[in-house]
């Protein structure tokens, strides 16, 4: 399986949104995009919340590859 950083991900969905845009549409805190961009912990809800307005969702995958929930 091979799997790409959730950082850039994010930078990639993102692309001439800023930080301060994404964050306002998302109802978080600038602070918490940045969080996510330098590969810290943020929450499954707030990872939802920033994803929503990049209509993007997040699928989580066992180990054998299944996917086991969406989120969208």
């Amino acid at each position: 399986m091979t799997t790409t950083p959730l950082s850039s991900v994010l930078r990639r969905l993102r692309g001439d949104l800023s930080r301060r845009e994404l964050a306002r549409r998302a109802g978080v805190h600038r602070e918490t995009i940045a969080a996510v961009e330098a590969g810290e912990s943020v929450t499954i809800a707030s990872l939802r919340a920033i994803l929503t307005p990049l209509g993007a969702g997040l699928a989580v995958e066992d180990a054998a590859g299944q996917i086991t929930r969406i989120c969208l």
